[in-house]
């Protein structure tokens, strides 16, 4: 006996299939019975024998033998199946069944792409004031800084005491003592001031005076000594920091003179200037003469004297000039007439004149009437626009 069941649907079986069964004809009843599960559910097939589950159905693992003999009379009635008709209209789905227990976790996704920002959230209150941190390290000095503007000028502090005195001015009658080991400006020039030689023509150097009553300034002196005849000089200092002179503000120009030796009459120390701008009629682009003082053309200040001291006032005296000068005067040494002439008048001819350099020399380019002359010079006064330097030569 067989008995079908629908909702649980199970299948009783008591018997597996019969051999009398074909395996087609067993295939189909299995194709009927997975339909029949299919739209039931759960078949169950009881027999005297035991049970036989829908999942035996499905494998196959059943027999028509172990069905009920009236299952197996309309197993045995059915013909082959016929071909399969068309599929029926989707049924409705059927209700919700109750949830199922959950799951075991899955693994985690790959992160996903990187979100835009959101918008700045609103400042956060300021946070208490930390203690200080321990003192650092002295960093290296840095570079010094812009000068600042000066302070306010204090008061006046009480007056100092006098300092020492200070030396004599330009124009103060005290002189200046020239030594060898301080010139003052001078310079000492066995070669002359106005020559070219290549070779000491003799000697220039402080000596000790004659001792006379006369001596005009210490007990020293410059003596000039030529040897050849040829010119030794010293040269005298012009003002300091100052263009050069004009012959014009020329205002004293003396000298003392001592003759120890004189090889030739008339001979005695010349003081001569060189001058640039002159106007002169040689051709010399500046102008370049020298105007010659010379103590034998102004016999009206002293004579001609040997081991006397005698006083020479170059500024009231006659000149001449060495070059030949524009106006024709002035020229000529030995010509009292035509050669010399005032330095006024020289100036008259010559306005533009400057003075370059000073020196007081002895002796000639030729040598002639001068070997072995011997002079001495001591109280030189010299100076322009009423500014006198007095020289005392040796002390």
């Amino acid at each position: 006996m067989a008995s079908l069941y629908k909702g649980g649907f199970s299948i009783v079986l008591k018997r597996l299939r019969p051999r009398s069964l074909s395996w087609t004809k067993f295939a189909a009843v299995i194709a009927l019975l997975a339909l029949f599960v299919a739209l039931s559910g759960t078949a169950v097939a009881t027999n005297g024998f035991g049970l036989i589950g829908s999942k035996e159905i499905k494998d196959g693992s059943i027999r028509k033998v172990d069905l009920a003999r009236g299952l197996q009379k309309k197993i045995d009635q059915a013909g082959k199946p016929g071909p399969q008709g068309p599929q029926g209209p989707k049924g409705d789905p059927g209700p919700v069944g109750p949830q199922g227990p959950q799951g075991p976790k899955g693994d985690p996704g790959e992160p996903g792409p990187k979100g835009d920002p959101g918008p700045a959230g609103r400042d956060g209150r300021d946070g208490s004031k930390g203690d200080p941190g321990p003192v650092g390290p002295q960093g290296p000095q840095g570079p010094q800084g812009p000068k600042g503007d000066p302070g306010p000028v204090g008061p006046q502090g009480p007056k100092g005491d006098p300092g020492l005195q200070g030396p004599p001015g330009l124009n103060s009658d005290h002189p200046r003592v020239v030594t060898a080991a301080n010139l003052h400006g001078w310079e000492l020039l066995p070669r002359g001031g106005t020559s070219n030689d290549t070779a000491d023509n003799g000697s220039v150097e402080f000596v000790d005076g004659p001792g006379t009553s006369t001596d005009p300034l210490g007990q020293r002196a410059l003596r000039f000594y030529s040897a050849n005849g040829r010119k030794v000089a010293a040269r005298v200092p012009l003002p300091v920091g100052k263009l050069p002179e004009k012959l014009w503000d020329l205002t004293t120009a003396s000298y003392a003179t001592y003759v120890v030796t004189q090889p030739t009459a008339n001979l005695d120390v010349s003081l001569k200037l060189n001058l640039r701008y002159a106007n002169t009629s040689t051709g010399a682009d500046d102008g370049f003469t020298t105007l010659i003082f010379d103590p034998a053309n102004n016999r009206s200040q002293g004579a001609d004297v040997v081991g006397k001291w005698q006083r020479w006032n170059a500024v009231r005296g006659h000149w001449w000039s060495s070059r030949a000068l524009a106006a024709g005067i002035c020229t000529d040494a030995a010509h009292p007439t035509t050669g010399w002439c005032t330095l006024e008048r020289f100036i008259e001819a010559n306005p533009e004149a400057v003075v370059t350099a000073a020196y007081l020399e002895i002796g000639q380019n030729s040598g002639n009437l001068w070997p072995g002359a011997v002079m001495l010079v001591d109280d030189v006064r010299f100076g322009f626009s009423g500014m006198t330097v007095r020289y005392d030569l040796g002390g």
